[in-house]
């Protein structure tokens, strides 16, 4: 249940409130962005749907590639959005750009960030005989729970941040967007230094900053709740307090403006009629206002508390410390027979420990390093018959164990002699870069 409380919520949490504020702020009345951006939402669905029944039936997209697809031209169009939409209200032709890039960000958005929604379900059941059990049904309920948790924030920032004037609202959906790019860029690098596009050796001190900062990526989740109670309390505090009403009275060409200021946001009103409306509108929006807060509490403490619990319950056990002779490591199948996982560590001429993995399987062996393309150098835990990754909580098979692609340990060349596993050091040294 855990892992998709906290699976479900990283995925989603920045792209739900994130266009929560794009389309409050930036389509209200206005039918034809409001349309397109309709349409982008529907292409990016469609699109994520697409990819995740391709990666989990063919296995041939490769996540980081897809990503980088994705996100470069994502950040991109980010970068021009901000930069045009502080002139959209000066220059026709920036908000020509803003309505051009509106509609691209959503649909990349919800391209990018779906495709793990589409394909959680389908580990629900990874290393189970039946799925008539309680672990199965709380992994549904996890991450049916997180799910409808987003999509109450996302509907409480949506209507909290409508009508808002553009002098509030602007500079906090900026720190919104920014900390998305953020967020955004941290992934893109990480997939660039998975597939070597950024040469660990040539770019050591910048690759040994960006893992700092990845492995303080949840002060970025921190900010952005922070960045979205403070739209909410400020439109709170702010908008609720001045509620201006504009009126046709007397003559054709006077139109007087009625302030309100109170406490409650009305002090007066043309009629009665208004003045009940204009109260309904308030509370309405003091709702929404209480919903959000509420909301971002429950994604924290599902996303961060849930992390924390899941970190306290595992405990995985030190690797077994190896050497090897005239570069070679030899480990008898015999040790295998047990079918359970087994760790191992080698520590290499500079120094580095290279961790490694072996179990028996159903026709064989099941070697990897004791890392992901995805999760990096977390490693992996064995938990009643599962082995299960230890960053993103995952039960991988383990009939693909062996396997390139997912969250699957990544494999490497060795070789079976004389019922013994012979792995050789210079194939481990050419993963050295991963475990620096």
């Amino acid at each position: 249940m855990l892992e998709y409380l906290i699976n479900v919520t990283d995925t989603l949490f920045f792209t739900l409130v994130l266009i929560a504020i794009l389309i409050s702020g930036f389509t209200e009345n206005q039918k034809g962005r409001r349309k397109s951006a309709a349409i982008a939402a529907a292409l990016g669905f469609i699109t994520a749907l697409t990819i995740a029944i391709l990666r989990y039936n063919t296995k041939l997209i490769t996540r980081e590639y897809y990503d980088l697809i994705v996100l470069i031209p994502l950040i991109i169009t980010q970068i021009v959005f901000m930069f045009f939409m502080f002139f959209r209200l000066r220059f026709k032709w920036a908000d020509t750009i803003v309505s051009i890039c509106l509609p691209i960000m959503l649909y990349l958005l919800l391209a990018y960030s779906l495709v793990d929604i589409f394909l959680y379900p389908s580990e629900f059941a990874v290393g189970m005989d039946n799925i008539y059990n309680e672990d199965f049904a709380l992994k549904w309920f996890g991450y049916v729970l997180a799910l409808s948790t987003l999509f109450i924030l996302h509907y409480s920032v949506y209507h909290s941040s409508l009508g808002a004037s553009r002098k509030i609202f602007m500079p906090l959906a900026s720190a919104i967007l920014a900390l998305v790019m953020i967020h955004e860029l941290l992934m893109a690098f990480s997939a660039l230094i998975n597939r070597n596009f950024i040469d660990r050796k040539a770019h050591e001190a910048l690759v040994e900053r960006l893992f700092f900062i990845s492995d303080h990526i949840d002060w970025l989740f921190y900010f952005a709740c922070l960045a979205t109670a403070a739209v909410a309390a400020t439109l709170f505090v702010v908008e609720n307090r001045k509620i201006f009403i504009v009126a046709q009275k007397g003559a054709a060409n006077r139109d007087p403006l009625y302030a309100a200021a109170s406490a409650r946001g009305i002090i007066s009103a043309p009629n009665p009629a208004i003045r009940r409306k204009l109260i309904a509108e308030s509370n309405s929006k003091r709702r929404f206002y209480i919903l959000t807060t509420i909301s971002l509490f429950a994604a924290a403490l599902f996303a961060k508390g849930g992390s924390y619990l899941a970190e306290m319950e595992v405990q995985i056990t030190p690797p077994i410390e190896i050497t090897a002779e005239n570069g070679v490591i030899t480990l008898p199948l015999e040790q295998f027979d047990d079918g359970r996982l087994k760790r191992f560590a080698y520590k290499n001429a500079n120094g580095v420990e290279i961790r490694f993995l072996v179990i028996k399987k159903r026709g064989g062996y099941g070697v990897g390093l004791d890392a992901c393309e995805i999760c990096g150098v977390a490693g992996y835990y064995e938990e009643d018959d599962k082995v299960i990754c230890a960053k993103c909580g995952v039960a991988i098979n383990k009939a693909t164990i062996g396997f390139r692609g997912g969250c699957n340990p990544i494999p490497f060349a060795y070789e079976i002699t004389n019922s013994t596993l012979r792995i050789f050091t210079k194939t481990l040294d050419e993963e050295e870069k991963r475990f620096r």
